[in-house]
């Protein structure tokens, strides 16, 4: 074999060496595309993620009774009020622990900023620009909403307006406990937000069943309300 041959072939082996580490990096780093990836809270619950633009979002609404050291959340019976009571608590819609699973639980404002922290690990709640990005992404406000909504009326009352769930998300009407108790079970999802905005109210986004909109407001923070979690 002459030198030109030799350098040759050893120029071919070293680029079949390199092929096969950079092939090897890219199976470990990179998960096979239909691999999902999930995420499991204190209490064992695991949640399926979807992407959204940017961000890797849990479609399930939390339901986990223990902040994430361990120590678990009060469970709330009272009315909410508009006291200086910044108590974490959540609730189970009408008493009813049954439909938990289903709907997840609600939880007040103060429940979402202790310190213990609410999320699962690895996760956090979503911002409000968190959820501006994704509105953005799916189309704005005005078609939003219908591309997160569940499709059909398993749990949406009619006329679940706009709904395709295109997006992945599986929203789903959850209710509210609010000044007046309990209320909204199959006609609106409202989801906190971590964004503060004053000493006693926060942001919250709302979808609803008859229109595809994405509505945001200003609620007290002792409203409990569904919550969703976006990947750190």
């Amino acid at each position: 074999m002459t030198a030109k041959h030799k350098s040759l072939v050893a120029a071919l082996f070293c680029l079949s060496c390199l092929a096969q580490l950079t092939s090897g990096c890219r199976d470990k780093e990179d998960p096979p595309a239909d691999q999902e990836i999930t995420v499991t809270d204190v209490d064992g619950n695991t949640y399926k993620t979807i992407k959204i633009g940017n961000s890797v979002w849990v479609r399930e609404n939390l339901k986990t009774t223990h902040y994430r050291n361990g120590d678990i959340i009060n469970t709330g019976t009272k009315l909410a009020t508009r006291n200086t009571d910044t108590e974490g608590y959540f609730y189970n819609y009408n008493n009813n622990e049954s439909i938990a699973g289903t709907y997840g639980r609600l939880y007040d404002w103060y429940a979402l900023n202790d310190p213990r922290g609410l999320a699962p690990a690895g996760c956090h709640i979503a911002t409000n620009e968190e959820w501006e990005a994704a509105v953005e992404f799916l189309g704005g406000n005005e078609v939003a909403g219908g591309k997160m909504k569940e499709a059909g009326q398993a749990h949406w009352t009619a006329p679940n307006a706009g709904a395709d769930n295109s997006s992945g998300f599986t929203g789903l009407p959850a209710g509210i406990h609010y000044i007046n108790g309990f209320d909204n079970l199959g006609y609106n999802a409202f989801y906190w937000t971590s964004t503060s905005m004053d000493d006693i109210s926060a942001m919250a986004r709302v979808l609803s069943f008859d229109k595809a909109f994405v509505s945001s407001g200003n609620y007290y923070k002792t409203g409990a309300f569904s919550v969703r979690c976006v990947m750190d």
